[in-house]
């Protein structure tokens, strides 16, 4: 790709997923996430999942396994509060 089709995909690319998102599907970006909306009132009974139980309350995001994979494999994480009771610690 050019520079110019990367940047206008990357531009257009929220509006795609919001319009799918709100029309109740998942959009799944090979390796990289998946992005879901729909939730149900929960039932005892299969037949009683009706439309008018089913609602968008909230946009999930999922990483996908490889891509969290990349991202951590050159995380180094620690706590900073973790680090400074330790300095304290030894100091007494």
């Amino acid at each position: 790709l050019q520079v110019g089709d990367a940047q206008s995909v990357l531009v257009q690319l929220p509006d795609i997923i919001a319009d799918y998102l709100a029309s109740g599907r998942t959009v799944n970006i090979k390796d990289l996430e998946t992005f879901s909306s729909i939730t149900s009132e929960p039932v005892e009974r299969i037949e009683d999942c009706t439309a008018d139980k089913v609602r968008i309350s909230r946009i999930c995001f999922r990483a996908a396994g490889s891509f969290m994979q990349r991202v951590c494999r050159h995380l180094d994480l620690f706590s900073f509060q973790v680090q400074e009771l330790k300095k304290e610690l030894k100091k007494k």
